[in-house]
Formats: C-alpha cells, structure tokens, sequence
C-alpha cells in the first residue's frame, strides 16, 4: 500500500505469550502424573474440524493410522468429535493405546504439548503452537494457515489419509533447525521500546507538554 514509514517488524506477540504460559504450566500441570505418562513417551491428538468430524471415513483413517502405530495417544475430545464418533458406533471402539480425555484447560494442554513426541490436529492454532514449541506436527489437513511450518520442515500435511498418517507418525521427523519465522519471544518488548520511543519524540515536538 505503499507505507514506508513508521513499520517495524516486530515477531509474533503469540510467541512471548506462549513461553511465558508454558513456564506456568511447567510449575503448575500435574495431567502427565495423572496419565502415566512421561516425556516423549506419546503422541497428541486433537480433531475437531467438520471435514473431519463429519465424515466417518475420514475418522475411521486417522484412527486405524493411530491402532497401527502401535504408540500411546493422549486424545483430548472436543464434543463436537465426541458426539460424532457416538454416532458412527466409534466411540467404545477406540484403541486400547488412546487415553481418550475431557477437553482440557489451557496450561494442561501446553503441558501435554510441550512433552508429546508428535502432535497430531486440525487446527490451526495448535499446529502453530507445536511449531513454536519445538514438537513435529501432523496435519490432519490438505492445506494450512500456517505455511510457514512446513517450509520450515516442522510440519507435514497429510489429510485423513490412513497410509500418509501412519508413514508420517513412523518416520516424519524435521531435518533442520528451526528459523524462528514467528520471531524469538520479544516481540512485546520491541513493540513497548518503539511506542516508548515514539512518545518520546512526540513530547518533545509538543516542546515537552505531550
């Protein structure tokens, strides 16, 4: 639009708020003692689109992936899935390896987050917190918000594909440091140091009464 002036590239203030949360939970979620669960010792799912949620296939092919791995699945239930698998006669079928939960609170999911092997989604969100957080994301999608992710080679796109989501939890594993494409975690002290700055100059255009 042609703004050249008074632009500053700051990073995500996404970034700052999610480090600062997950020290919290750090200190303060007790769920992997009250799942049995240790660090890297699972995989994390959530599923709660309607291209998903609504097509049996489609859950029918994340799930089989899933039993076939063999691996320890920590699913947190959005009701929306969980209604769904309900009615396609799912829902007491899951594998024996899935801790299908409640819904959880935001620190609680940081923490399941945080220590997962792989997380597994269709959303938009936690795809993006997994990149920050340095855990390898699954898509349960054909595209993503965040394309940022996958060039990065932290996130793979693979659908409700059953041979894509069982190759993807077997072996999909990022290659190369991450560029931190969503800043490094001061994005709210730039953004204070700039408006702090530009007050400055205003007082003093004001002769100092600003």
């Amino acid at each position: 639009e042609g703004i050249g002036h008074g632009v500053y590239l700051v990073g995500d203030v996404m970034v700052d708020a999610l480090h600062f949360n997950q020290k919290i939970a750090k200190e303060s979620s007790k769920i992997l003692e009250r799942l049995g669960l240790s660090k890297e010792s699972y995989l994390l799912m959530t599923v709660h689109r309607p291209s998903n949620t609504d097509n049996k296939e489609n859950m029918q092919s994340i799930t089989s992936a899933l039993e076939r791995s063999e691996k320890t699945v920590v699913f947190p239930m959005h009701p929306r899935t969980k209604k769904y698998l309900k009615e396609y006669g799912m829902l007491d079928k899951m594998p024996d390896s899935m801790f299908c939960i409640d819904p959880v609170g935001y620190l609680d999911m940081l923490c399941l987050l945080s220590n997962a092997e792989k997380v597994l989604t269709d959303s938009g969100g936690v795809q993006k917190e997994a990149y920050i957080s340095g855990i390898p994301c699954i898509t349960l999608r054909e595209n993503t918000e965040w394309v940022e992710t996958v060039q990065d080679g932290w996130n793979v796109l693979v659908g409700a594909d059953e041979e894509k989501i069982y190759s993807a939890i077997q072996s999909f594993t990022p290659i190369s440091p991450q560029r931190d494409v969503f800043g490094s975690g001061d994005a709210s002290e730039r953004i204070t140091r700039i408006l702090t700055e530009w007050e400055y100059f205003i007082c003093q255009g004001n002769g100092g009464d600003g």
